[in-house]
């Protein structure tokens, strides 16, 4: 049985991951919306078509994965393959925001 001890390092690595999720989600976030209030045109109706696809694609995936066993069979592993499968798309858009700024 998974132990559940909060003070587990691997529930301490989850909360550490989530939380850096967190942090890139905010700075990518902030970089979108400036971005998109600084040049609404074309490309920036390009952005906001990405970030909903981006929303509904990661759902879905986050979904299957989760059902079908992917990320594992208890609820550390699972939470914490949603969280490395946010965490790098999420990495990804920083890298791509941050070289066009």
């Amino acid at each position: 049985m998974l132990n559940q001890n909060p003070f587990d390092p691997r529930w301490m690595r989850l909360a550490s991951e989530s939380w850096l999720l967190g942090t890139e989600s905010a700075l990518v976030i902030w970089l979108r919306l400036s971005r998109l209030a600084m040049q609404p045109d074309a490309e920036a109706e390009q952005e906001w078509q990405r970030m909903v696809s981006e929303k509904a694609e990661a759902a879905a995936l986050l979904g299957v994965r989760s059902m079908t066993g992917a990320y594992g069979l208890n609820g550390l592993d699972v939470a914490r393959g949603g969280v490395r499968q946010y965490r790098k798309a999420v990495r990804a858009n920083r890298r791509r925001l941050t070289r066009k700024a």
